[in-house]
């Protein structure tokens, strides 16, 4: 299994640890923050778990590793640095984190998976913890923010993770996987309801528009099983309905501009998508396909925030100034990586993906990888640096191992 003297517990805690606390690290700022704890600690555990990871490389005598993952890793950050080096602690990190990652995939795969798993099931654990305590309590255990109070009486909740929806994208490859096991094997439909309870519970438009595209996707992808199909349109509109209030208004918001005149509207979850509307109307052909730099993004996309609609808001909100906003349009990461790398960059960085992928007979997990980061990328503003989105491209969606590297130590 490997060159260190150690037995095959400790082995497994090692690489839990290399993989999972960057992603648990980026999920506690808030967390810290509430509590007037040191940041740097989260900053030190991140640093301290990736010099383990490549510890852990180097220990190895002989690297298996995939030639068309190592070549999108280094477009992907390569690009990204030279828009702006002075980000080059980041890309650093992202890189050498990206790397053990791949590492892993390729090298210990089967154990990460399981040890993935093992976290979907105590987040559920975690996420039940809190429903109840909520009701004897009036207060959470395990979240740190106060209980949210939604219009259906019933508690959001977000266990580990400083949003809702982060809980929603780290554990719907699992959801994913779950559903088409129970529909090719007719088994472990308890695991289904136990991935899909903290999903549900976290009362958020994320998740409404997530799982009525999964019964969407599932649908298509089964055939003949008039039963399940009926099933699944069942529980999609189910969660339609129970979620209406919760998403649909702020899907409405996106393409009706005028209401965002309305003097009390200052912000709001959807107006993200709406400016972003206002800029692809505005952008050039060349802008989509060869991008702006990806570092450069954020304040390149002032200059086509220029609805005439839309206008009155922009100078009410201070948007367009640059004291007021000197970070620029935080867009989302889809719309960020398609205007900070262009068309053809993304294109080619996918191909070398696509093509690293260890293709199975059986169904695998890295089928709902890139269902996944899809959502994931419309929603948060994070990409490339995001410890979740690296542990899924590069991790879970498993990559067959072409070249070996031996290391003469």
């Amino acid at each position: 299994m490997t060159n260190l003297n150690i037995n095959k517990k400790t082995y497994n805690l090692v690489v839990f640890i290399v993989w999972f606390i960057p992603i648990l690290g980026t999920a506690s700022f808030s967390r810290f923050y509430n509590y007037e704890l040191d940041i740097g600690l989260i900053k030190l555990s991140v640093i301290v778990s990736v010099i383990i990871g490549l510890f852990l490389i180097l220990s190895k005598k002989t690297l298996e590793l995939n030639s068309n993952t190592l070549i999108a890793i280094l477009i992907l950050y390569g690009l990204a640095f030279i828009s702006d080096p002075a980000e080059y602690p980041i890309v650093i990190f992202s890189i050498f984190y990206a790397l053990i990652i791949h590492f892993l995939s390729t090298n210990n795969y089967q154990i990460v998976l399981k040890q993935y798993f093992w976290t979907c099931n105590l987040i559920a654990l975690f996420a039940f913890i809190d429903f109840v305590s909520f009701y004897i309590l009036g207060n959470h255990l395990i979240a740190w923010r106060d209980p949210s109070i939604t219009s259906l009486g019933m508690p959001r909740l977000q266990t580990i993770f400083d949003e809702p929806s982060h809980q929603v994208f780290y554990l719907l490859p699992a959801l994913m996987y779950q559903i088409q096991f129970f529909l090719v094997n007719r088994r472990k439909l308890k695991l289904l309801f136990i991935y899909l309870f903290p999903i549900v519970m976290s009362i958020t438009a994320t998740a409404a528009i997530v799982l009525i595209f999964i019964s969407i996707f599932f649908i298509i992808k089964i055939r003949g099983r008039w039963m399940g199909k009926a099933l699944i349109i069942i529980i999609g509109f189910l969660f339609s309905y129970i979620f209406l209030d919760t998403f649909f208004f702020k899907i409405y918001n996106i393409f009706i501009p005028e209401l965002w005149n309305n003097p009390e509207i200052t912000s709001g979850s959807s107006s993200t998508y709406r400016m972003l509307i206002d800029v692809m109307n505005s952008a050039s052909m060349k802008d989509y396909l060869f991008g702006m730099g990806f570092y450069n993004t954020e304040l390149e996309l002032l200059k086509y925030l220029d609805d005439e609609i839309l206008m009155p808001y922009y100078n009410r909100i201070g948007f367009l100034d640059p004291e007021i906003n000197p970070t620029g349009f935080g867009v989302i990461g889809m719309a960020k990586l398609l205007f900070g790398y262009g068309a053809i960059a993304l294109s080619v960085i996918s191909f070398f993906i696509f093509n690293s992928r260890m293709h199975s007979s059986y169904f695998s997990i890295s089928s709902f990888i890139i269902f996944t980061l899809f959502f994931m990328l419309l929603k948060l503003p994070q990409t490339i640096s995001l410890p979740l989105a690296i542990f899924f491209i590069f991790g879970l969606y498993q990559a067959k191992a072409n070249i070996k590297i031996r290391l003469n130590m």
